[in-house]
């Protein structure tokens, strides 16, 4: 088992018993149709339970990096829709007649 890396007076919610202690743990959540694992992600595990709640600020610090990652995705396709269109359309043009 882990130590813990913090304790808190929290009481769990769950069994209203234990404390929550942070510990790292795995991240697991969908991303769209992918889903994402992230080791050693900080939790808060209950001592009694097991309860885990993800810690809010390390979740916020992820979303906002899968967040970009995104729309840079978003972003460098639709760069290359507007460089094959415009490519296209440069090879359509009538040619001058003189």
């Amino acid at each position: 088992m882990r130590r813990s890396i913090q304790k808190s007076k929290i009481f769990c919610p769950a069994c209203q018993v234990g404390n929550f202690h942070l510990r790292l743990s795995t991240y697991y959540a969908w991303h769209g149709e992918h889903i994402i694992t992230v080791p050693d992600f900080p939790s808060w595990i209950c001592d009694v339970c097991g309860r885990t709640e993800y810690d809010e600020k390390a979740v916020s610090q992820l979303r906002s990096l899968l967040a970009s990652h995104t729309d840079a995705r978003v972003i460098e396709h639709s760069r290359k829709k507007i460089k094959s269109t415009a490519a296209k359309s440069r090879s359509q043009r009538p040619l001058k007649s003189e």
